[in-house]
């Protein structure tokens, strides 16, 4: 300590010098405030189910609980696209080769990041490109260059190494040895081959329409271009073998929410500042369904709507698991209330 002029604590149990020697001015908090307010802090830190004020909670109006949401919604937004813009240009790539990165690490989890990262700097992107309108190609080369061909089922399986056989032929492909994906927790197996099908249909889609297309704005309008682009890829006789596979190709609703409010949304308002003052995007849609929704919902505080579920999270992850209970309006109000009382 050096330049420190009055020493703040809870309970002064130890002396603080300077660096010379010299006693500093301690102020002890616990003998000045008040014991209903300091049992309230002390009762605050007794997390239950991961919530810091679970049972005081009730005791908080329900409009003041949904305003402090959604300001945390907010903020939680803002941090997203400042996130997003810093983040594609620190790749050193260009929006859509950044967007491709970003969306291939989100769909394989943490765990694999460093395997997609060796993945997607090898994959042949000029013959992606060249075959964008291709999904067998597409996929053939994903599954290969990620050593997953011996994962997916039989039947794919037979498709995918027929069209193998084509392009190391024609484009003398040569994946490298196999990528060591991490299995288990939220991906059990067959959860990756899964997940780098999926992300190849996504690929093949984005090559083809632009990422800043105004319908991927909305998130109801983005979702049916997806079902079109499927439905019109599994029309053509050459994917016939992937039709009763359909269902993996295209990822799930809650993934496709959380790839939109997390990537798209984002990256959309990067060429739309506009767009971020239209919240009605979020609040048409269905909220999330998250570990950390759950808690909420069982307190009977269940979030309405996409932005509401963003709130939650904001609250839980940066207010609630950090402690920060007096810099959170609804831990300020608890002890105020009951202060009171």
């Amino acid at each position: 300590y050096h330049n420190v002029i009055l020493h703040v604590v809870w309970e002064n149990d130890k002396n603080i010098e300077t660096n010379e020697g010299l006693e500093i001015c301690t102020l002890e908090l616990k003998n000045i405030q008040s014991i209903a307010t300091s049992s309230q802090i002390l009762s605050l830190k007794e997390k239950i189910n991961g919530l810091t004020c679970e049972r005081f909670l009730k005791n908080v109006p329900r409009k003041m609980f949904f305003e402090w949401i959604n300001l945390c919604a907010e903020k939680r937004m803002r941090e997203k696209i400042k996130n997003m813009q810093k983040t594609i240009p620190d790749l050193k790539l260009n929006q859509n080769q950044g967007f491709y990165i970003l969306l291939g690490k989100y769909m394989v989890g943490k765990a694999n990041q460093n395997q997609l990262q060796e993945l997607l700097e090898i994959l042949p992107w000029k013959i992606i490109h060249q075959k964008r309108e291709n999904i067998v190609t597409v996929l053939t080369i994903l599954i290969f260059y990620s050593g997953l061909i011996n994962k997916i089922p039989l039947e794919i399986q037979k498709t995918l190494s027929t069209e193998y056989d084509y392009l190391k032929k024609l484009y003398k492909v040569t994946p490298p040895e196999c990528i060591n994906w991490k299995t288990g927790g939220i991906f059990p197996k067959g959860q990756i081959e899964n997940r780098i099908l999926q992300l190849g249909f996504l690929l093949c889609y984005f090559l083809e329409q632009s990422i800043f297309n105004p319908d991927h704005l909305y998130f109801e309008k983005w979702n049916e271009k997806l079902k079109i682009k499927l439905s019109a890829i599994l029309a053509t006789d050459t994917t016939a073998t992937l039709i009763k596979f359909k269902q993996d190709l295209i990822p799930g609703k809650e993934k496709l929410k959380s790839i939109y409010v997390n990537l798209l949304f984002p990256l959309m308002e990067k060429e739309n500042p506009s767009v971020f003052s239209n919240f009605e995007n979020l609040n048409a849609l269905m909220s999330e369904k998250n570990h950390i929704t759950l808690k909420f919902e069982k307190l009977g505080l269940k979030a309405k709507n996409l932005l509401e579920s963003q709130g939650q999270t904001e609250l839980y992850e940066n207010y609630c698991r950090r402690h920060l209970c007096l810099r959170c309006e609804i831990g300020k109000k608890i002890l105020t209330i009951n202060s009171a009382a």
